[in-house]
């Protein structure tokens, strides 16, 4: 320890720097089924929500619809709408989006209000813990109801058609 203390070199230069250590309180985890670049930006949104970073979790949570709208948009039978405006900005683009039924009419009060708190934190007041949990609370339920719930029933059709292949049993 006196030699760090005496030393004109620097920590890192003394020590052997293995990784950084971050504050972690009890962080939410991604539902089941979410696609891995939605899990990543959710796991750092639930990470910031649990250091008391809320804006920054606020950010990260609009994130997710920002991703989900713009790869929603872009796999539309008839592609992308033509009008800029739509194709860039996330209110007209959910609108967009809700009126070609490419997203479910029952997670459009949900993504609309992850969409509009964020935007306050990001261009209004600051947000605190109970706007975070809110938006994490949405967002959770938000991708259970887009992929957790149609992963799921992916996962019984396939186990009921294992069994239907199957030989026969006898009630």
């Amino acid at each position: 320890m006196d030699e760090i203390i005496r030393s004109d070199d620097t920590v890192n230069g003394l020590l052997n720097v293995v990784g950084v250590v971050r504050p972690r309180g009890s962080v939410v985890d991604a539902p089941p089924h979410v696609p891995p670049e939605l899990k990543l930006i959710f796991d750092e949104a639930a990470e910031c929500v649990s250091i008391g970073a809320w804006n920054a979790s606020s950010a990260m949570f609009r994130k997710i619809i920002d991703q989900i709208s713009k790869d929603r948009m872009n796999a539309a039978p008839a592609g992308p709408p033509a009008d800029k405006r739509t194709r860039y900005n996330l209110k007209p683009r959910l609108a967009w989006l809700f009126a070609n039924n490419l997203l479910p009419k029952e997670v459009e009060a949900l993504a609309d209000a992850i969409r509009e708190d964020a935007n306050d934190g990001v261009h209004n007041a600051p947000l605190g813990q109970a706007d975070a949990l809110d938006m994490q609370d949405f967002t959770v339920e938000l991708l259970e109801a887009l992929f957790t719930l149609p992963g799921r029933l992916r996962e019984a059709e396939a186990r009921r058609a294992e069994r239907r292949a199957g030989p026969p049993t006898s009630s």
